[in-house]
């Protein structure tokens, strides 16, 4: 996976804070929010390879490459942003 943007700090108290994930055929973002502070410590968005075989795996190793993804949470919000995931009212 290629990454486009990428804000990492040193270390994050995970426990208070909370993680964002939005995933897609094409990109994979996420955001770390600490709760007490309410502020937004960690931003990366990557992009799959074109013509990648195995997404899955490509991102299984990206979870594991990135120490801060690791951490236990106080709580993580998962979006699928597929066309097939899409409410309509």
């Amino acid at each position: 996976m290629k990454a486009l943007f990428e804000i990492l700090p040193e270390n994050v108290d995970a426990n208070n804070c909370k993680l964002l994930c939005e995933i897609n055929n094409d990109f994979f973002s996420f955001t770390i929010k600490n709760e007490e502070n309410n502020l937004f410590e960690a931003l990366g968005v990557f992009e799959f390879e074109k013509g990648s075989e195995n997404k899955a795996h490509d991102f299984q190793e990206l979870i594991q490459s990135k120490h801060l993804l690791q951490g236990k949470f106080a709580r993580v919000i998962i979006m699928h942003s597929f066309p097939e995931s899409v409410l309509i009212p």
